[in-house]
């Protein structure tokens, strides 16, 4: 690697409006979604307040998943309604009918079909659905997280929320600053000058990938210990247990392979049409293909990791946060294809130098 040319690009970027127009977007996006992660207390129903059952809550909206049993009992009364309204049945016939259901052990699922096949009712899995979490007063918040910090620390739970807001930020920021690192090169008077020079492709495409990828790292971890110094501070606050190399832990896992593959990609397809506009539709589409859900008979729409995706989403209620099964495998693949593009770079760069 020649370090005065990458000295060169550092100064580049940093001249650069481009530049902090990313940087201003990532605080944002950061500040904006995971903030409110570190108010774990607030929008509680007060006591004696009606409960309030929602679909997709999450913590700091003051919801807690509810509890099985009062959960069976708030689908047990929707669907004794509509039995005796919709049905005929008489109330005994309708609480006996739920009560051999709840007693069946069947899933969800099966129960649904039962409804269909029985009855020609449509709707179970909805109703199920729509209590999946209660609005908790001060008393049941405190029970809830308290039990959940038992199993795992505070800072664990925010760092997946934070890796997941993270890999979509960084992500789009390691775009810009590629797009501003080759812009200038790719030009047709600039890029041929540059191939008259006794550059090796090594020396260029390791430069190139060292500098953005090195720029949007040190970025990154200024963000992190600030976010990860604020979050020991919070978890110490509320008394729940906390560790300072979570964070790190889930970036490192989880966001670093997906910016390192962006690095390339952007490299690669600039390289390989001589223009850095190709390499940002494609990067867009392959950012939209990471994000989309999907649709099941058993969750409806819902996020779900795509093979190959560039980054990873915890999508989760904030304490139901789980690693998605196969994201070791799915990580690995993100980085032999980094190698790959990396590699083909070069070689693209030596051909076009050669000839």
């Amino acid at each position: 690697m020649n370090w005065r040319l990458i000295r060169k690009d550092y100064v580049l970027m940093l001249k650069n409006p481009l530049t902090y127009l990313g940087i201003l977007a990532m605080i944002l996006i950061l500040f904006m979604t995971v903030s409110p992660y570190f108010k774990l207390y607030g929008n509680l129903r007060a006591e004696g307040e009606e409960v309030v059952y929602s679909d997709g809550a999450d913590i700091m909206d003051g919801y807690i998943p509810t509890p099985k049993d009062e959960r069976w009992e708030y689908v047990s009364k929707k669907m004794e309604t509509v039995l005796t309204s919709d049905y005929g049945m008489s109330q005994e016939d309708a609480e006996k009918q739920m009560k051999e259901i709840r007693e069946s052990d069947w899933t969800v699922q099966e129960i649904r079909q039962f409804f269909i096949d029985k009855y020609d009712l449509i709707g179970f899995a909805s109703v199920w659905e729509e209590c999946s979490y209660k609005k908790a007063d001060i008393t049941e918040m405190q029970q809830y997280l308290d039990n959940v910090f038992q199993k795992d620390t505070y800072t664990n739970y925010f760092a997946r929320k934070y890796a997941d807001y993270l890999g979509i930020s960084s992500i789009l920021f390691t775009m810009i600053v590629f797009s501003i690192l080759l812009m200038r090169d790719m030009r047709k008077n600039i890029y041929s000058f540059i191939h008259t020079k006794p550059i090796s492709g090594r020396t260029y495409v390791l430069g190139k990938f060292f500098t953005g990828i090195s720029f949007v790292i040190c970025t990154i971890v200024v963000f992190t210990l600030i976010a990860d110094i604020v979050a020991l501070n919070i978890g110490n606050s509320y008394g729940y247990p906390t560790n300072f190399w979570d964070i790190w832990g889930n970036i490192f896992a989880f966001d670093l392979p997906g910016i390192l593959l962006t690095g390339c990609i952007m490299l690669f397809i600039s390289l390989l049409f001589k223009n850095i506009i190709p390499a940002v539709p494609a990067m867009l589409l392959y950012f939209m293909y990471a994000n989309i859900g999907t649709i099941s008979t058993e969750e409806g729409y819902h996020y779900q990791v795509k093979p190959g995706a560039v980054f990873v989403r915890f999508s989760q209620m904030f304490t139901e946060t789980e690693i998605p099964s196969g994201i070791i495998a799915n990580q690995i693949f993100l980085l032999i294809l980094a190698i790959i593009l990396l590699v083909s770079s070069i070689q693209i760069w030596e051909r076009r130098r050669d000839a």
